[in-house]
């Protein structure tokens, strides 16, 4: 009997390694803004090597960076990270949250979506459509109405017929092709908006009943910029350990998601709740209480990285 319950037994809380080096304050500081995650993944706590080479291989850590990241190669690492440190998801998240009580009551409309974009200063069409396309998308914002009533209708000719009809306002074909390939993003981007606000509602009475909020005024001043930070030092250990970037590359990734979190919270207890709201309009419920666990033992455990390194 005792040899089966060590054989099922769970894997030690903050993981050390073994063969790893010693780490300056800062590097510490820096590593521990991604220990939800490791954590959650029985990762190492205290090495920019995530685990052994062997469990890397048995994880297949290689296919899992290219089925959750699209990172395949040198080239998509840097790309993902640099996503990660420049836009991630925390500015779509703060637009969720800047209109609560709505995201909890109805799914938001496509004006609703306009809206929370305009007032966080977001390309409703995104950043890369927007730079190469600056006349057509002003265009395209200019006469959204028209292309919504087509994109509403119920039947394939009434569409046609509004765009017909309505097509001397785009100049001509070319570019009205190209507005039309604009509004198709921008339908891109409000349903990844109405998937976030719907999340969000789904996890709201899970946060509520574990005291995460009192209500829902108070997910508004929550800042989700954890959820990228805590995900940036994971990815770029792990692109480290699948030799896509450098060890001195993936210091630079964990120090910046290091420095940014010192600027952007007080302590571990305002970044551990950004984590979470994040996590929540990511995923709704799904996992969400062994998330707050995590965070939980985090602040409680004596063992736990964040109550060795402050985040300050």
């Amino acid at each position: 009997m005792g040899i089966l319950k060590n054989l099922f037994k769970p894997p030690d809380p903050y993981r050390r390694n073994p063969e790893g080096g010693t780490l300056s304050r800062a590097e510490i500081q820096a590593i521990s803004v991604g220990a939800i995650l490791t954590e959650s993944n029985c990762e190492f706590i205290d090495s920019l090597q995530p685990a052994t080479p062997k469990e890397i291989k048995q994880r297949k850590q290689h296919q899992l960076l290219e089925q959750w990241w699209d990172i395949a190669s040198a080239q998509e690492a840097i790309d993902g990270l640099e996503s990660l440190k420049n836009r991630g998801h925390r500015r779509v998240f703060q637009a969720v949250l800047a209109n609560i009580p709505q995201a909890l009551e109805l799914e938001p409309t496509f004006d609703d979506f306009h809206r929370a974009f305009e007032g966080a200063g977001l390309p409703i069409a995104g950043e890369e459509i927007s730079r190469e396309y600056p006349r057509e998308t002003e265009l395209t914002k200019r006469h959204i109405d028209v292309l919504c009533a087509a994109y509403n209708s119920e039947l394939e000719e009434e569409a046609e017929a509004i765009i017909d009809k309505h097509a001397a306002l785009f100049g001509n074909d070319e570019t009205l092709d190209i507005c039309m390939h604009i509004f198709e993003a921008m339908l891109d981007r409000y349903e990844q908006y109405a998937e976030f606000a719907y999340n969000l509602r789904q996890a709201f009475e899970k946060l509520q009943g574990r005291g995460f909020v009192d209500n829902a005024a108070g997910l508004a001043s929550i800042n989700p910029a954890a959820w990228d930070m805590g995900r940036m030092v994971n990815v770029a250990r792990w692109c480290y350990a699948c030799g896509y970037i450098t060890k001195a590359a993936a210091w630079e990734y964990i120090l910046f998601a290091g420095d940014e979190s010192a600027r952007q919270y007080a302590d571990w207890t305002g970044f551990g709740k950004g984590y979470i709201m994040g996590r929540a309009i990511w995923g709704g419920d799904s996992a969400l209480d062994d998330m707050m666990d995590i965070v939980d033992g985090l602040h409680k455990d004596e063992e736990s990285p964040w109550r060795r390194a402050p985040l300050r």
